[in-house]
């Protein structure tokens, strides 16, 4: 997801001093370059103490948290013996005043307490032109199905006008008539307000929600920068199940009418002979009992085990879909009071398959699904940054990139005014400009030239995914403009696209120059794929060096703590050249989305304005964690450094710290 332009600000300041070996040349003109190689080089590295890596930091503002609240009788109160369920099942007992019942599992309403509490963490935290939404569902089944299409008698409220995405205040007033509902059944046991939990029928309400809602933020633009949270709390006990429906048999005498029409208890034959229960009619005594318990209590075909599987995947699913790229989910379990619901109901049971949330667990295409257990109305997580759990960061690349130099296939020093991916003396041959990085003013010069530049039915004003390729250059290169990293090989598109890599197949696994470097390793240097790294002269690799000198422990925006890792970064030599100076004119203005701001140059990949002589360093820093390798950002410091009129050792012009860095991109947990 995109992420505001933020600057990250440690407890202590740590410097970086590094050091550039330099390899300089003669004045350029726009006609041609001939650069002038020293005879010796002098290197030199300045040591420097650890730093700790920057916390990354989530953008709460644009998210979509979609919440499943077991609105069941079991909530409220607890068992009869009589019950069909009880210790003593019997299907012809007073429905609810045959016994002293307990509490349920919530009867508090813990779990409104807890939705409340994460609605509030959200406004907290919304500012303006941020957008939330929340979608709460409340699920049970049989007479009290939800949706109903009629408005509840509790509190006037029709389901289909609520059971959608609301801003917070609507969320907040639904939530308010959803505990209302287990108040009144706390005064009357109205069972037509709360019935059994019924999950796979919601579980489709709520896939068929998200897909229309994420086809409106797609539309809108807004979908790769908008983040779901799903959350279901329920005591994860689902009933009605066949099983249920096997005891009712059993205790009323009764075969499976639906296996067995023509027994005599489920009908009467010709010849009049018939059996009936007290008060039925006669032969429909167990065909009229099943088809009353089945109404009241929900049909066990549609709560199955199974099906409950199917339905979360599919909503898991939907990252997968190429007509939702961008969409991300995140879901979490939250059992309500597990240790107050009936032995017989728990997987301590000989039945083993009572628990919703342990049995479908390993059966999701994620298998690492959390589940929390609610005893209290505190919240067991916080849904501001969309999951707030401690980790372990650590470096997982880390790029230093000169954008105005760089070693083609012949193993020469190009140097590229401009910073589109084309040498200056190429550019004056294919009569562009070199110092216009997009001559044509829509495609980088670079792009135009290797690739093509697809310039109808797309908006050259528009990076969405901030990997420094518009719309047009993301269509002609093959790229997908809402991925920063379309082929996950850990190299953002735009240098794909520019340094002669592969856009669309992992680089990691190429080694295209026949040496024993992948394309990656080619990309660190600086050096064109082609090239045996071998073959190029030392003074002429970018040499980055880092070095992991322990963790350090420290609270992010959620309070929970993470271990960032600590590092001594040093720079040993990059090439550099001068350069012609680039007018803010002739860079194109780019937006995240039409209508939106400008994109803040300390962010964009793409090349913007500078003087002449000198080369902007690109410190790319991809961050990952230890306990999920997926979880990555990326983080940016751009610094000037002024191209040296000779040959020599060479400081940067600026310190480097970690807290200098902005992060362009991330991901949620």
């Amino acid at each position: 997801m995109r992420l505001r332009k933020r600057h990250f600000t440690s407890i202590g300041i740590f410097f970086v001093f590094l050091v550039v070996c330099v390899v300089a040349f003669e004045n350029c003109s726009k006609v041609r370059l001939t650069p002038l190689v020293p005879e010796r080089q002098v290197s030199s590295v300045i040591g420097a103490e650890a730093q700790r890596l920057p916390i990354p930091r989530k953008d709460p503002g644009n998210a979509r948290v979609v919440v499943l609240l077991d609105q069941s009788f079991s909530m409220v109160w607890g068992k009869c013996p009589q019950d069909l369920d009880g210790t003593a099942p019997n299907p012809t007992g007073s429905p609810f005043n045959s016994c002293q019942r307990g509490p349920g599992v919530d009867q508090p309403g813990y779990r409104y307490d807890v939705t409340k509490a994460w609605l509030d963490e959200l406004a907290a935290v919304v500012e303006k032109g941020m957008d939330v939404k929340v979608m709460l569902l409340p699920f049970s089944g049989g007479k009290a199905k939800r949706p109903n299409p009629i408005a509840s008698p509790v509190h006037n409220l029709k389901d289909l006008d609520h059971m959608k995405f609301l801003d917070l205040p609507k969320a907040g007033t639904w939530l308010a008539a959803l505990r209302q509902e287990q108040e009144a059944m706390k005064i009357d046991g109205k069972r037509e307000i709360m019935g059994t939990t019924v999950f796979d029928p919601i579980l489709d309400y709520a896939y068929a929600e998200i897909v229309r809602e994420a086809t409106l933020l797609k539309e809108q633009d807004k979908l790769a920068t908008t983040p779901f949270l799903f959350v279901v709390i329920s005591d994860g006990v689902y009933k009605p199940t066949n099983a249920l429906f096997g005891l009712l048999r059993e205790v009323s005498g009764c075969p499976n009418c639906s296996n067995t029409p023509n027994h005599i208890a489920c009908t009467c034959f010709s010849t009049g002979v018939c059996w009936s229960g007290p008060g039925e009619a006669p032969g429909r005594y167990c065909q009229l009992l099943e088809q009353n318990f089945r109404e009241y209590l929900g049909d066990p075909a549609v709560n199955q085990l199974d099906e409950v599987k199917v339905s979360l995947n599919n909503i898991l699913k939907i990252e997968q879909d190429p007509d939702f790229l961008g969409f991300r989910i995140s879901m979490k379990f939250a059992k309500m009071n597990w240790l107050a619901v009936p032995s017989e109901d728990t997987n301590r049971a000989p039945d083993k398959t009572k628990n919703i949330f342990d049995e479908v667990q390993a059966s999701l295409i994620r298998r690492q699904i959390p589940i929390y257990n609610i005893t209290n109305g505190t919240p067991p997580f916080p849904v501001v940054n969309l999951g707030g759990d401690s980790s372990t960061y650590v470096i997982e690349n880390l790029y230093a990139i000169n954008t105005n130099v760089h070693v083609n296939k012949f193993g020469n020093i190009v140097t590229d005014s401009d910073g589109d991916g084309l040498g200056d003396e190429e550019e004056v041959s294919q009569t562009m400009d070199p110092v216009n990085p997009r001559t044509d003013g829509i495609c980088l010069d670079g792009i135009a030239v290797n690739y093509g530049c697809q310039k109808l039915g797309c908006r050259p004003d528009v990076d969405m995914d901030l990997d420094g390729l518009n719309e047009c250059e993301e269509i002609t290169v093959g790229t997908r403009d809402i991925l920063f990293d379309s082929d996950a090989d850990h190299i953002p598109d735009f240098f794909e696209a520019l340094r002669f890599l592969k856009p669309s197949y992992d680089d990691r696994d190429s080694k295209s120059s026949g040496d024993s470097f992948t394309d990656h390793d080619h990309f660190r240097y600086g050096i064109h794929p082609l090239r045996q790294l071998a073959s190029v002269q030392d003074r002429f690799k970018v040499d980055l060096f880092s070095q992991f000198m322990g963790y350090e422990l420290v609270a992010d925006q959620s309070g929970a703590q993470q271990a960032m890792a600590k590092y001594v970064v040093e720079l040993r030599n990059m090439p550099l050249a001068p350069t012609q100076a680039v007018a803010s004119g002739s860079i194109l203005v780019m937006k995240s989305r039409s209508g939106s701001d400008p994109i803040e140059d300390d962010v964009r990949l793409d090349p913007i304005a500078k003087e002449a002589h000198i080369n902007r360093v690109y410190f790319l820093l991809e961050m990952a964690t230890l306990e999920n390798r997926q979880k990555i950002s990326w983080h940016l410091l751009k610094m000037d450094v002024p191209a040296p009129e000779g040959a020599g050792s060479y400081a940067l012009p600026g310190s480097f710290s970690f807290d200098k860095f902005v992060q362009i991109q991330g991901e949620p947990p």
